[in-house]
């Protein structure tokens, strides 16, 4: 039994006529750009500031080019994501150009939570395409996604006769994890171990970075 109850078809929004199949979707990085916020930016400035002093201009230059090239890739990654669906298949392309696709008779479902609410970004949608034979096909968040788009997707897939679930209560990845533990990558099932990991990572790389600094 879940605590995240399903909406009811009276209390959702209607969906926008199906578009002509077949349907492509892409990701993109406009709504990122507005939801960097102030405190991103004065954050990223301190920061630096920090570098500036304990490393002096050559040592803040080369920390800024590089943590900027890591951002740039990071979201150039994420924009390169697409989605087609078509009269049989919905197929998805990960950041890494590797195509996956799923035969619409096995697709068991698609979960949508309308709000999504991410720590750093605030309120969005979240959809999961579950597969009958278990785990996911894709998991997005509306950050990267057109949220006019995502509506047409999910008309698409209705129109395919795909079992569209929604939820309208606010929910974060743990709740998510908690109750479909199945329909969530390792780092949202474990999030200490991997805020761990990603500590140490990040601890070692400051060590590394301050060594080579100063010898």
């Amino acid at each position: 039994m879940t605590n995240i109850a399903p909406t009811s078809n009276k209390q959702r929004a209607a969906l926008p006529p199906a578009p002509i199949l077949p349907f492509f979707i892409k990701a993109n990085a406009s709504q990122y750009r507005k939801s960097i916020g102030i405190t991103r930016i004065g954050l990223a400035l301190g920061i630096s500031v920090i570098f500036w002093v304990k490393l002096g201009f050559l040592g803040w230059l080369i920390t800024v080019i590089g943590i900027a090239a890591v951002i740039i890739l990071i979201v150039y990654l994420l924009t390169r994501r697409s989605i087609t669906v078509d009269n049989e298949s919905v197929h998805y392309k990960n950041p890494f150009g590797i195509r996956k696709s799923i035969n619409i008779n096995e697709i068991k479902s698609v979960e949508i939570f309308d709000n999504y609410v991410d720590p750093g970004f605030g309120v969005m949608p979240r959809i999961i395409l579950a597969k009958k034979s278990g785990g996911f096909l894709f998991s997005i968040i509306g950050i990267f996604w057109p949220v006019t788009e995502v509506q047409k997707l999910l008309s698409a897939l209705k129109a395919n006769k795909v079992t569209l679930n929604f939820y309208s209560k606010p929910v974060q990845s743990q709740n998510i994890a908690k109750e479909f533990p199945n329909l969530v990558p390792y780092y949202e099932r474990h999030p200490y171990m991997t805020a761990a990991i990603g500590s140490i990572v990040t601890i070692v790389a400051i060590i590394i970075g301050i060594v080579l600094f100063t010898i």
